[in-house]
């Protein structure tokens, strides 16, 4: 299947290949791999969202493009509206780094929160956010998996704060 070219906030059909095996995205190196035969590039700031089916073939993508409104990268509302019009089963989040273009990076603490509010409306939804990856050209970092224990934090925290906003933290430990 061919996609004609349509602007980057359209969905996107997904062709599969003729064996589903082959297309299975089972760690970070197989997206990058998925995004190279899509001959995809991500600019700064921008974030891709991959719909996969139960087995972890893609089904669709869409692309967000980066707005100073919402620096960080989609809200989750519009991820999952997004997920939940392709029928996805599981999501992966693909975000470029909006400044630093090569070399080692280390999330802030606003991106590991961001993540942390997607995964966590994920579980909520029960559309599993497998991994939110961030990437500038020369290095990988998977959010969920490398800063696992900062994001159950955040999450908790956020979760926290969602269920009664007026909360007055009487222990900071």
């Amino acid at each position: 299947m061919t996609t004609t070219p349509r602007s980057p906030t359209m969905m996107h059909p997904v062709a599969l290949t003729s064996s589903p095996h082959q297309s299975r995205i089972r760690r970070p190196q197989d997206v990058l791999l998925y995004l190279r035969t899509l001959r995809l590039n991500i600019p700064p700031g921008d974030t891709i969202l991959l719909a996969l089916d139960q087995h972890h073939s893609p089904v669709g993508r869409h692309s967000f493009p980066y707005t100073p409104l919402h620096p960080l990268g989609p809200t989750p509302q519009d991820v999952f509206k997004i997920a939940f019009t392709q029928r996805a089963n599981r999501l992966i989040l693909v975000s470029s780094h909006p400044r630093i273009r090569r070399g080692a990076f280390t999330p802030t603490d606003d991106q590991l929160n961001y993540a942390a509010q997607c995964s966590l409306a994920g579980q909520l939804l029960n559309l599993p956010l497998v991994d939110h990856l961030m990437l500038n050209e020369t290095e990988l970092e998977s959010l969920l998996l490398n800063f696992h224990d900062k994001l159950s934090r955040y999450a908790l925290r956020y979760s926290q704060q969602q269920a009664n906003p007026l909360l007055i933290n009487l222990c900071p430990n």
